[in-house]
């Protein structure tokens, strides 16, 4: 596990020295976000989604992920909406709530931890944060972008936005068929595996320690808050399975583990995307992937 996570980050650290030896610019960050958001992270999801069984109990997961990953967005948007600071800014600040980053950062440990059925149960809690991330996550993107607001422009957005096209793509061809076809899941697995490569070199493009200085009050803030909240729902919804699914603590336990995982990727991509804050979002990120780190460290420690 520890060499997993180092791993990460020595992929982050490499996407900022390229950066800064001018091998690699902002440029490259925006095309490899773009290949991330269209191509590579919808393969993803329909690989997660259709690896695991659904059926009416475990929806009750997909519940957990969708007011989990709904009440961080609130709370954010509520805390920050009135900061002292830039439209972009102020919107990377609250993207910072937008959701939890289980697809990239999360799976490895959880099947790690757990084997295919814990992966099987994050998966599927992840459907409900995903769905979050990809219409109220995007639409609030769009709201403190420099473009002019228009209700039908966001609707359209969002309705055509591949990830969310992915999870429903991948929800039908999970109750359609007993199993993927090998060419798809080949076909598939060709892009999906590129994608925590792209994704975590992004990261370290539009890593800047300058921009994270300047702003450090408003990250630490955003930041500790997020983890706050994020810790409180985890240990609220584990004592409720607890009661609810006595005979199965392990639904419980990744839904507490799932609660203390790092901001998602598409923090910095929709801030790249709409033109607010990508350094900000891009240190927030990695500061997120740090100590959501340490907490599986000692998660994993202690079972």
């Amino acid at each position: 596990m520890t060499y997993k996570i180092l791993a990460y980050l020595a992929i982050i650290a490499i996407g900022y020295f390229l950066k800064s030896l001018k091998f690699l610019d902002e440029t490259e960050g925006r095309a490899f976000s773009k290949i991330v958001i269209n191509i590579t992270l919808p393969a993803v999801i329909i690989q997660a989604v259709t690896s695991v069984k659904l059926t009416l109990p475990l929806f009750s997961l997909t519940a957990f992920g969708i007011l989990s990953t709904l009440t961080l967005m609130i709370a954010g948007f509520l805390i920050f909406r009135r900061s002292n600071t830039s439209r972009g800014t102020k919107g990377t600040l609250i993207l910072t709530f937008n959701g939890l980053n289980l697809g990239l950062f999360a799976y490895p440990f959880a099947q790690l931890l757990w084997g295919g059925r814990g992966l099987a149960y994050m998966s599927i809690f992840d459907m409900g944060n995903g769905l979050m991330i990809y219409t109220v996550g995007y639409a609030i993107a769009i709201l403190f972008s420099a473009d002019a607001f228009s209700t039908k422009e966001v609707i359209k957005k969002v309705s055509t936005f591949p990830p969310l096209l992915a999870i429903f793509a991948a929800i039908i061809l999970n109750l359609s068929l007993s199993h993927m076809p090998d060419l798809l899941s080949e076909f598939l697995g060709i892009f999906s595996g590129a994608n925590a490569f792209l994704s975590l070199l992004t990261i370290g493009i539009f890593l800047n320690f300058e921009r994270l200085r300047v702003e450090f009050r408003n990250m630490a803030k955003a930041i500790s808050l997020k983890y706050i909240l994020g810790a409180a729902l985890g240990v609220t919804f584990y004592f409720v399975l607890r009661i609810f699914e006595p005979s199965n603590p392990l639904m419980a336990n990744v839904v507490l583990l799932s609660a203390l995982m790092p901001a998602p990727l598409l923090t910095l991509l929709y801030s790249i995307d709409k033109k607010l804050d990508p350094e900000l979002a891009g240190g927030t990120v990695t500061m997120t992937v740090i100590i959501s780190s340490i907490f599986l460290l000692i998660f994993g420690g202690s079972i």
